[in-house]
């Protein structure tokens, strides 16, 4: 009966929205229409997945490959604006939930670890993939170098989820195991992303000021930190928000717009760290009722209500349309098959130097 219950609501919901924004919109050929199907399959999909002992994760990214492949094209409808958006908003979700979980005491005592953690890796990761590039496909340096950054990000969305789940169970947390984990797997799809700007930025001359595209990555620091402080607080006026509701709707508010403004300004980095600071100096505010009149007190619990709700909106759509336009833009017709064993190579290249980095 679950199960069917879900299946009735994706139908109300479909119904819904076409009589809201209209037939051309949400049937075949629609942009609509196409994220209606990529989330309902993946939706699917996933929960078959977990039925069977697999990662839900899988079935989402299977379901958004096949949707793609499949002839007739239905999911061809949805715009790259749309999926670029819809991937921002996974993005910036997962990391406000991560800021909201943070252990910010036990960070401190860690601060060394976690800094080795963020960076090592993920940079050795990435200019060996680049020394591939370069003499498995010809790259020139700037160019290979961004290719390794792309590879080299770890995905909050896989990490994040799962080590809550680790915690949520008691696995490590004595330690403070999935804490510096989350941390760690932020604040590297930060540098991750800022690497591939100036690289790109160097690699493909988009008329942009050199000596911009060089500070491109300390711009996307400094300016998602200082976005996230002031976000933080804002959210932190506990006596304006007063109830987990209006926390919950404030501290996603604040973290998606500072998302797609910087997004819109070519500084998605800043937009992702605005968005886990916003949570983190959120958290800490109202743990601490530090913002004078504007705050109710120490609240101890309010930040897990918050993350609570942000977690529901997670799993029931921004994770399954994530990993479904994930899927989506694998084009079989647009892959020269004999790159494949090449591209493997070069994956296993990376690995071999991230796992002992």
């Amino acid at each position: 009966f679950k199960r069917a219950g879900y299946l009735i609501f994706m139908l109300i919901g479909y119904f819904m929205l076409t009589f809201a924004l209209g037939f051309p919109f949400m049937f075949p050929g629609g942009p609509g229409w196409s994220v209606f199907l990529l989330w309902g399959f993946s939706f699917i999909a996933g929960k078959a997945m977990e039925m069977n002992g697999l990662p839900g994760l899988l079935g989402m990214l299977i379901s958004g490959i096949i949707l793609k492949n499949l002839p007739g094209g239905p999911v061809d409808g949805l715009p790259d604006e749309w999926g670029n958006t819809l991937r921002s908003f996974g993005l910036s979700l997962i990391l406000m939930r991560s800021g909201l979980e943070l252990d910010v005491e036990d960070l401190k005592r860690k601060g060394s670890v976690c800094a080795r953690l963020t960076v090592m890796p993920g940079v050795c990761e990435a200019f060996a993939v680049s020394l591939a590039n370069i003499f498995i496909f010809g790259m020139p340096f700037a160019l290979a170098l961004s290719g390794g950054f792309i590879l080299a990000a770890v995905s909050p969305a896989v990490v994040v989820s799962g080590m809550f789940d680790l915690q949520s169970r008691g696995f490590g947390v004595a330690k403070g195991i999935p804490s510096l984990i989350v941390a760690a797997a932020s604040f590297d799809d930060v540098v991750a992303i800022s690497g591939y700007a100036m690289c790109i930025g160097l690699a493909i001359d988009g008329g942009e000021d050199p000596i911009l595209g060089a500070l491109h990555g300390p711009i996307n620091l400094a300016g998602g930190a200082i976005m996230g402080f002031l976000g933080g607080r804002f959210v932190g006026m506990s006596r304006l928000w007063d109830s987990d509701l209006k926390r919950s709707l404030v501290t996603i508010t604040t973290g998606l717009t500072f998302m797609f403004g910087a997004s819109q300004l070519h500084y998605t980095g800043a937009g992702a760290l605005a968005g886990l600071a916003t949570g983190v100096f959120g958290s800490m505010s109202w743990q601490s009722g530090n913002m004078g009149w504007l705050s109710e007190g120490k609240l101890a619990h309010t930040h897990h209500e918050v993350e609570s709700a942000l977690a529901s909106l997670w799993d029931l759509f921004a994770q399954p349309v994530l990993f479904a336009i994930i899927g989506a833009s694998v084009n079989f017709s647009e892959i020269d098959m004999s790159v494949i064993p090449y591209a493997v190579l070069v994956v296993v290249i990376g690995m071999c130097v991230r796992v002992p980095a």
